[in-house]
């Protein structure tokens, strides 16, 4: 352990924890001691949550007063009551935010926080700060899995720019490195020319772990193997977050870094969802949120490991509470036992967002991650983006680096294979830029999918 790593065990956190409260270790330990209760001990914990989650949103917050008459109710079936209440897609929270406040709220409480804006709509909302520390522990539990703690060296590699003065600038480093023990670098300034120098700086720091989004990540992944090879590094792994972890993804990340990649997987709106376990798992937090999977047409439950849209309610947030917030990922909850001997739920699949899914003019739905496979086999495609603009419109804009014809034409007739003889515009671009966000959607759909009533 390195000075500053016990710098910040020994002093930074029992300072925060004596000083102004924190309790993440404490609740850390907490999560760690739940995550192999028996499945009746773990779902009587998420409804004795639920329960008084329920209790206070009906009494406190004005967008749910319509359900005060179903309080007694909620003591004898809250499995019920909750189902009742509509799933709350994020325009109509976004347009009635101030409705969702607890008039119970203490501002000194209450912490602002912000989706990312993939989509270019970026939510708004505030967190109590028992939600916002139960969330930083779970991340704190995922990662100590693979043997990483709070204070171990943390490179952290950033999609997006950091926009801040000079003076500003300097502050924020060194309270990145004094306080956390994280040298950051943003991904848009790793090039060729300076591979040789970012080398060199984290070879000097020794980081126990990289974090970072994938496709950020696997930039710097990029230019170590065709500079010298992978870093002279001992990591306890490479933890991918924010972006859907690919196949290929996780391949060149454990090549260039010799490390077991770790996939993360949460959102601001719903804090740290799930971890992947030694064993190869997903599992999810369940003693935070209470998470359904429904059909992103007619919004009904799905069969168990069938995909569908993530769902999420947040057990911890009594500031704001959102039930039933609808995240627009799609993913399958699974409830098989892990090797690893945790008993939470296990996330199946992640597959993208809901807007990454496309739709043939037959109505059958077609993931995403279905353009990514076909580009990982065709050589000469390096980036590429695929945007949906109707059902039978597709926009494909490939990185005209070394692209060759044919693989152009491989990649149009296995898209036509899959989504039927549509329209596709091929744009060769210098360059595919990042969203708002500094994500990088690699598939998007422009039109919202047609609604089906269930029967």
């Amino acid at each position: 352990m390195n000075y500053t790593s016990r710098f910040i065990k020994h002093i930074v956190y029992p300072s925060m924890s004596r000083w102004r409260g924190n309790r993440v270790l404490e609740n850390v330990r907490t999560l760690k001691a739940s995550e192999r209760f028996s499945l009746d001990r773990l779902e009587a914990l998420q409804l004795e949550k639920l329960k008084k989650l329920l209790r206070h949103s009906f009494l406190h917050v004005p967008a749910y007063q319509d359900f005060r008459h179903r309080l007694e109710d909620v003591e004898r079936n809250p499995r019920s009551v909750f189902a009742e209440i509509p799933i709350l897609r994020k325009a109509a929270f976004r347009d009635n935010r101030d409705r969702y406040l607890s008039d119970e709220a203490n501002e000194k409480e209450m912490f602002l926080n912000r989706s990312g804006g993939s989509t270019g709509e970026p939510v708004t909302f505030y967190m109590n700060r028992y939600a916002v520390e139960f969330s930083e522990a779970a991340r704190w539990r995922g990662l100590s899995w693979s043997g990483i703690q709070p204070w171990d060296p943390c490179l952290m590699i950033w999609g997006s720019p950091i926009e801040l003065a000079q003076h500003q600038m300097l502050s924020f480093r060194l309270r990145e490195r004094w306080l956390k023990n994280r040298v950051l670098i943003p991904a848009f300034a790793l090039d060729q020319q300076k591979i040789s120098e970012y080398r060199r700086r984290i070879e000097r720091f020794q980081p126990a772990y990289i974090y970072g989004w994938p496709s950020s990540m696997s930039i710097l992944a990029q230019l170590l193997l065709s500079s010298g090879g992978p870093l002279r590094v001992q990591l306890k792994g490479v933890v991918s977050t924010a972006e859907t972890l690919s196949d290929a993804h996780r391949d060149l990340l454990k090549e260039a870094f010799g490390a077991p990649v770790i996939n993360e997987y949460g959102a601001r709106e719903g804090g740290i969802l799930a971890y992947e376990c030694p064993a190869g798992n997903l599992h999810v937090t369940a003693e935070n949120s209470w998470l359904e999977v429904v059909h992103p047409q007619t919004y009904q439950p799905v069969p168990e490991g069938e995909s569908g849209l993530l769902v999420v309610t947040d057990l911890n947030n009594f500031v704001m509470p959102r039930l039933r917030y609808e995240l627009g990922d799609l993913v399958s909850l699974s409830s098989r036992t892990c090797r690893c001997g945790r008993t939470l739920p296990i996330l199946e699949a992640i597959d993208g967002r809901s807007d990454d899914t496309f739709i043939t003019d037959q109505g059958i739905l077609v993931n995403g991650q279905y353009f990514t496979n076909i580009a990982r086999l065709l050589p000469s495609v390096t980036k590429f983006q695929i945007v949906q603009q109707s059902p039978s419109q597709i926009l494909l804009r490939l990185k005209d680096v070394g692209l060759t014809e044919q693989d152009v034409q491989s990649f149009c007739t296995q898209i036509r294979d899959k989504m039927g003889n549509v329209s596709i515009e091929v744009e060769r671009v210098t360059d595919i830029p990042a969203a708002a966000s500094g994500k990088v959607r690699v598939a998007m759909r422009q039109f919202p999918l047609p609604s089906k009533h269930a029967d």
